[in-house]
């Protein structure tokens, strides 16, 4: 698992380390503080498909890949092609991993040799991914589909039906259906129907529970990332979805990253790492001093924190 995570002059970062990260960590902070930017940190560095892992993001950031990179990565910065350019580390135990060769050689390279490159990534893209994101607005239908058959040999698909059932219990099948846009949509089947339905019909938290879920599965044995993990998902579950969280990244051998709005899963999340031996770490990003800091929870301050009411985004 990654020990600490340091970033330095990136986009709207000077200086940023949160150290003693745990099995799963969860970002808090007002907005516009850096929490979605500081994921996507992460999941650059911890993917072995760099490019491929840049183009998710810039299409969650709406750039273009027809625009030319250069112009996509002066939108990806606050104000120049060079905020990708700077300096982010990530710390393992026994070493530094540095990632300040991945933008310049998408600049040598240009756009052209990009799209080639990318497709030369995509085409080995025949295991699981070892990191995977999972935006606020869930995750990519092509994502679904590139991974759904590998996961048929890891013989874990069982989870997802398994966290489907902590919103809904009758659910006794979980499956991906080709739909006439050639892509395959997530469905379910309920106790006493023969047929599947779409699992949108049931609701966005639903769909939410079934993204997570299959984030975990693609991030087996890496990291996974979930941006606004309380979309969708009722404040009466919030608690037993962390519980799911802790006990499947331990099973599968994920570290997970999160972040949240909602005061009512930053309390949920305190109580579950508190049940639990696995770690869990809490850092609320803070600029009201300066630079962006990120200032750290153990496990005991949190659970104080959640009883007695304390407010820490």
């Amino acid at each position: 698992m990654i020990d600490h995570l340091e970033v330095h002059n990136y986009k709207m970062f000077e200086r940023l380390r949160l150290d003693g990260l745990g099995r799963i960590n969860l970002i808090v902070g007002k907005n516009n503080v850096g929490k979605t930017s500081l994921l996507e940190i992460g999941y650059l560095a911890t993917s072995p498909y760099k490019l491929h892992a840049l183009d998710q993001i810039l299409k969650l950031r709406h750039a273009n890949l027809d625009e030319g990179i250069l112009t996509i990565l002066k939108k990806f910065g606050p104000a120049t092609a060079s905020a990708l350019l700077r300096h982010f580390e990530i710390s393992f135990p026994g070493g530094v991993f540095q990632i300040t060769d991945i933008p310049k050689n998408i600049l040598i390279h240009g756009n052209n040799d990009y799209e080639t490159k990318l497709t030369e990534q995509r085409a080995v893209l025949n295991k699981l991914p070892g990191a995977a994101f999972v935006p606020s607005s869930g995750i990519d239908p092509w994502e679904l589909d590139r991974y759904w058959d590998i996961l048929d040999l890891t013989g874990n698909k069982g989870l997802v039906t398994e966290a489907l059932r902590l919103a809904l219990p009758e659910i006794e099948a979980f499956g991906l259906v080709r739909a006439s846009s050639g892509l395959r949509e997530p469905h379910v089947r309920l106790r006493g129907q023969k047929e599947f339905e779409v699992i949108h019909s049931l609701g966005e938290g639903m769909h939410r529970i079934s993204g997570l879920s299959l984030g975990l599965l693609f991030a087996q044995d890496g990291y996974l990332f979930i941006d606004e993990i309380e979309n969708g998902l009722h404040y009466t579950l919030h608690e037993q979805i962390c519980d799911f969280l802790f006990a499947a990244a331990t099973q599968l051998n994920v570290q997970v990253f999160l972040t949240t709005h909602s005061l009512d899963f930053t309390r949920a999340f305190a109580r579950s790492a508190n049940k639990t031996s696995e770690v869990g770490r809490l850092y609320r990003l803070d600029k009201t001093f300066g630079p962006i800091e990120a200032i750290p929870y153990t496990e005991e301050e949190m659970y104080i924190a959640a009883e007695q009411n304390i407010e820490v985004r």
